[in-house]
């Protein structure tokens, strides 16, 4: 049976495969929802720029005009429901 350390390591060493900085990303928990899970934006451009689970990524950004940080940002009507981004 894995247990978390195991699952850890294993996603280390596919980062590694993958390229990925290994000194950018810190994760502490499996939930994703700690304040200590931490990415660098270099790593994370990176992780985005492999593809992968690109398409799970893109839908959890809000989009302009619609929802989330960006529900009342609009640039435009041409770019409403268009933009999905972070507000930081």
């Amino acid at each position: 049976m894995e247990n978390y350390d195991d699952l850890r390591l294993a996603l280390a060493e596919e980062g590694r495969h993958l390229g990925l900085p290994s000194d950018g990303i810190v994760q502490v928990d499996g939930s994703g929802l700690s304040r200590y899970n931490l990415a660098t934006p270099f790593a994370l451009a990176s992780v985005v720029r492999t593809g992968i689970g690109l398409p799970s990524f893109e839908e959890s950004l809000p989009i302009s005009g619609v929802d989330g940080t960006l529900a009342k940002r609009v640039l435009s009507a041409e770019v409403s429901g268009k933009i999905r981004a972070k507000k930081i």
